[in-house]
């Protein structure tokens, strides 16, 4: 999940780093830029063709596991956002900590804290740049 949701950013930013040149070989930095959304899906790949070699019976329950987490943190949304800052002990030592003790690494485990967090709480926003260099 983690990998899927990091795809279309890493690819977004591979693209808008294509104009940028390096300055001793003038190639454009989309070739270095263009390492992250490939190798999420090597990854990606990779994963799905270890969930082919195990069981579909534990493939089952962590899907419904982590949907019931979903539904709990969708149906908790309000609960979740009163609490204040303390909605990130929540996630970042409850989620993370869950994870980590489940075997997932620490990587994919604050990442998937960090984008709960992030659709949980409504942090989620639009950002705008107005630096003066950076030129629609």
């Amino acid at each position: 999940m983690f990998l899927l949701l990091m795809i279309p950013p890493s690819w977004s930013y591979a693209n808008n780093q294509a104009p940028i040149l390096s300055p001793a070989l003038g190639l454009s930095d989309m070739i270095r830029t263009s390492a992250i959304p490939v190798a999420a899906m090597l990854m990606l790949l990779q994963a799905v063709i270890r969930l082919g070699r195990g069981s579909l019976r534990a493939l089952g329950l962590a899907v419904v596991l982590l949907g019931a987490i979903a539904v709990l943190l969708w149906a908790g949304q309000s609960l979740i956002i009163g609490i204040g800052n303390w909605n990130l002990v929540l996630f970042f030592v409850g989620l993370l900590g869950l994870g980590v003790l489940a075997g997932v690494p620490v990587g994919f485990s604050f990442g998937m804290a960090t984008i709960s967090f992030l659709l949980t709480t409504n942090a989620a926003r639009p950002v705008s740049c107005s630096a003066p260099w950076i030129r629609a």
